[in-house]
């Protein structure tokens, strides 16, 4: 397997047996040992967010793959500029939500498609920061808790009523989808204010 980082060759992994995301762990231990954090991670070509490499590489071997390629930045620079990307993002989720949730309940639930997928990709977006925030400031998601709930079972929650919603667009339920947005989606994506505001105070810490 060839390997990457910032565009020089790095080491191939010493344990034969290790998985891809094994390997992407170990670069960034090393990375952040220098100040640096992974910003951006190809697989063969393809890019793979955050969300992906926890869910579809963890248990990939790394033998299984050609190339490995890493792009880092530097740590409080990849944290501020996440942070400020999220802060755009954030204040358009409830109000979409709670918008998109009236259209389906309307007499033309069929203009709520598109929106819809516009809206489930910004989430995927703001879901791939908070990691990459939380990852460079070293706290583990299930170990992050908000009102007595990890933010790693907050993002699995979400992910269900995601594909829940997913699933009814598919079919056209548009009864089903006006529920979701209103009575799950919408509160959570209230949640994620609080979400970013501990992240925000976490960075703010790890500068002084």
């Amino acid at each position: 397997m060839e390997v990457m980082i910032d565009g020089i060759v790095g080491e191939p992994p010493e344990d034969s047996a290790a998985s891809v995301f094994d390997v992407v762990v170990a670069i960034g231990k090393k990375l952040q040992e220098q100040g640096r954090s992974i910003m951006a991670v190809e697989v063969d070509g393809e890019p793979v967010s955050a969300e992906q490499l926890v869910e579809a590489m963890k248990d990939k071997p790394a033998t299984a793959i050609q190339r490995l390629f890493i792009t880092s930045q530097d740590t409080q620079m990849l944290v501020q500029e996440s942070l400020r990307e999220i802060e755009r993002t954030l204040p358009e989720l409830p109000l979409a939500c709670q918008e998109l949730a009236k259209v389906f309940q309307s007499e033309s639930p069929d203009a709520g498609y598109e929106p819809f997928q516009h809206l489930a990709a910004i989430w995927s977006v703001l879901k791939e920061r908070e990691l990459m925030v939380a990852n460079a400031l070293e706290m583990p998601l299930e170990e992050l808790v908000i009102d007595d709930l990890s933010v790693e079972t907050f993002h699995d929650d979400l992910n269900k009523y995601l594909r829940e919603a997913t699933e009814a667009l598919k079919v056209k339920d548009s009864v089903l989808l006006g529920d979701l947005l209103e009575h799950e989606l919408a509160p959570r994506a209230e949640k994620e204010a609080q979400i970013v505001a501990f992240l925000k105070e976490e960075a703010e810490r790890h500068t002084r």
